[in-house]
């Protein structure tokens, strides 16, 4: 979707974490945990996870403006991240494709 949203990629670098050459560590990522959590790296090097990844790429984007400040605040950024740890559980088993198309 965000592919989508940024062809040219004006405001993001897309990385393909599947890559044979991909290397966790020379972004100071965990190699379990990139398969398990979204990740964004910010232009100064800050890392953001789940939740938190996707309020830093709607800001970025400039997409759900208002879905973000709602989800910032308490209760809602408890209940955002409950519902994603429960997605993370059952994502492993839901259908994927084989290879990120970054074209």
């Amino acid at each position: 979707m965000y592919r989508k949203l940024d062809p040219n990629r004006e405001k993001l670098e897309l990385v393909d974490i599947m890559a044979s050459n991909f290397d966790a560590k020379s972004y100071g990522l965990d190699e379990k945990k990139i398969h398990q959590w979204m990740h964004v790296i910010d232009e100064d090097g800050q890392i953001h996870v789940g939740v938190d990844a996707f309020l830093h790429l709607w800001k970025v984007m400039d997409l759900f403006p208002v879905a973000g400040k709602i989800l910032k605040r308490q209760p809602f950024y408890m209940l955002a991240w409950a519902w994603y740890r429960s997605f993370a559980v059952i994502r492993p088993w839901l259908p994927k494709k084989t290879q990120c198309e970054l074209v």
